[in-house]
């Protein structure tokens, strides 16, 4: 593929200055992936909408009402101390940024991802972070080459209070029990947020013995509670069917469960065997806001300013320095809660097994 005339042909696109079949036809001609292509294709709204905006530095998180409250905690406040438009889209999406190196047609600048992405296996699509902006004050642990810890979450069991008939679960193992608590649960349709971990708790493993999984014993496990299950894809639609009922139990993050409760919506959690897990902020491999990108990263992290989105979610800082403000709901919080039986989410272990458990387990849900 010629460098420069593939230059102009994807960036013909993105701006709208040509159409889609004229674009695939071009690049297939110029000899671009066609994993390349398909998320470029995808990645056309998320353009225009950030050119339109002007906005130099273009965020990206998990939607809902957590990125509302990354928004109230820093986005707004950030623009506001310094004039920085920070346009925004989502969902996270790695084979996109992935596309998006490879095509050097780079629209996100700072991205929101999870516990298995970001590590060195990732580097060469990743800038690595400038730790002559990003300050590592308080970030024990969290400050690694590619990434940088922002906030710590525990994935829940969740509940609907009126669907429960007035009981409460007391573990994991409450969650298989559909005779004790009828009704449908709502479990990742991909093997992410600890579903694997928490099926190796409800079978009787000890925390500490939970890694490495034995995904035979947890499939297991999920198998006799199969024709109850309901696979969610993503944070929001977990949070508004527990917030419903249609789900009567599952699988969610503390800070949405809390939304859902404070929301007026029957939900509750039990701590009991929460899987604790960070987030990072990552900058794609050509971002052509790289230096903004960095300040708005080291804005975000640090010890003035890191705690503010407790305010808005119950999720915690990840920068031990860091004071919440007086609005947060501590008793919501994970820190809370670390008396109880808990997992510590394993980034590398995930990092090196997701592809073959997760084939494993899409192949169990097809049989």
């Amino acid at each position: 593929m010629e460098p420069v005339a593939a230059d102009q042909v994807v960036r013909a696109y993105l701006m709208g200055e040509t159409t889609r079949r004229a674009f695939i036809q071009q690049s297939l001609a110029l000899g671009l992936s066609g994993a390349a292509i398909s998320a470029l294709v995808a990645a056309r709204g998320s353009s225009t909408a950030a050119a339109a905006s002007g906005g130099p530095v273009t965020f990206v998180s998990w939607g809902g009402s957590f990125q509302e409250a990354e928004t109230k905690a820093w986005l707004t406040p950030y623009t506001n101390s310094t004039g920085v438009k920070i346009p925004q889209d989502s969902p996270p999406d790695y084979s996109k940024i992935k596309a998006m190196v490879e095509a050097r047609q780079v629209i996100w600048d700072v991205v929101d991802v999870e516990g298995e992405f970001g590590l060195a296996k990732d580097g060469a699509i990743l800038e690595p972070i400038d730790y002559s902006v990003v300050s590592k004050a308080g970030l024990e642990g969290g400050a690694s080459t590619y990434r940088v810890a922002f906030m710590t979450y525990s994935s829940v069991l969740g509940f609907n209070t009126a669907k429960t008939g007035g009981k409460t679960p007391s573990s994991w193992a409450d969650f298989f029990d559909l005779k004790a608590f009828p009704g449908k649960r709502g479990v990742p349709a991909d093997a992410h947020d600890g579903l694997f971990e928490a099926c190796m708790l409800a079978s009787g493993v000890a925390p500490k013995d939970v890694y490495p999984i034995d995904v035979n014993r947890a499939l297991a496990k999920l198998t006799p509670i199969k024709s109850q299950l309901v696979f969610t894809t993503s944070s929001a639609q977990k949070q508004d069917m527990l917030s419903t009922g249609e789900t009567v139990m599952g699988f969610i993050g503390n800070g949405r469960a809390y939304a859902a409760k404070r929301g007026g919506h029957p939900v509750d959690v039990q701590w009991n065997g929460h899987i604790d897990f960070a987030d990072y902020l990552v900058v794609p491999k050509g971002s052509s806001n790289k230096a903004d990108a960095m300040k708005l990263i080291a804005y975000i992290v640090s010890p003035e300013h890191n705690g503010a989105l407790s305010e808005f979610i119950s999720y915690s800082p990840a920068n031990t320095k860091a004071t919440l403000p007086a609005a947060a709901k501590a008793n919501e919080l994970t820190s809370n809660y670390l008396n109880l039986p808990n997992v510590s989410f394993s980034d590398e272990y995930w990092a090196t097994n997701y592809q073959a458990i997760n084939d494993k387990y899409q192949a169990w849900k097809q049989s």
